[in-house]
């Protein structure tokens, strides 16, 4: 049965010839030459900048803002600027709870003290992470309907492209790679949500 496998894939690369010139590998996988992190930290900023992590600080700072100036009914009296190092926290904490498996885990179990992880009460305050998930942007909100005309990504454009051009910067993919699709359990609002029936989430 084997060789009869073997003479198939035999028969077939003698028909196809040779690979076109586009498609042979001339460079080492792996790593990009310049790339040496000594700390995870290092690693971490290779990927996620800190021109990426200012954006966020930004748009931030102005959504909770302007939340608090047009208002009328709700004052935002708790609300104090983020900054660059709060961010990384957060973002710290959103890793953290996907090794955690956390996904579906009720936000004040991850905070409770006989059932939490102790780092997510050494990090911050619940109150103070909600805070941070309510007014989190990576975008000028005023401007966002304009560009959503022709952006479906809009809202997380600029930072999305800061990330794919770091990732294009630091490692070289090699030729065993494989692209495919995801589906991530989503329950907000986006133009291009898919629901469909036979897969486990929406």
């Amino acid at each position: 049965m084997w060789m009869d496998r073997m003479c198939e894939c035999a028969d077939y690369r003698s028909t196809v010839g040779r690979n076109p010139i586009r498609n042979v590998i001339r460079f080492t996988e792996g790593p990009s030459p310049h790339v040496r992190p000594e700390t995870i930290r290092d690693s971490f900023e290779l990927f996620i900048t800190n021109e990426m992590v200012d954006e966020v600080v930004k748009f931030t700072n102005l959504e909770a803002e302007s939340t608090r100036s047009e208002s009328a009914q709700y004052v935002l009296r708790e609300w104090i600027d983020t900054c660059s190092e709060e961010i990384h926290a957060y973002i710290g904490l959103l890793i953290a709870a996907g090794v955690h498996r956390s996904n579906d885990v009720d936000i004040r179990d991850l905070w409770s003290e006989s059932r939490g992880p102790a780092i997510f009460r050494a990090t911050m305050g619940r109150e103070r992470f909600e805070l941070l998930t309510k007014f989190l942007r990576f975008d000028e909100k005023r401007t966002r309907e304009e560009r959503r005309q022709n952006d479906k990504l809009a809202a997380f454009r600029s930072v999305w492209n800061m990330f794919v051009r770091k990732c294009q910067d630091n490692y070289i993919p090699g030729e065993e790679i494989t692209i495919d699709e995801q589906i991530i359990p989503f329950r907000g609002r986006a133009p291009f949500k898919i629901y469909m029936r036979n897969k486990p989430d929406r």
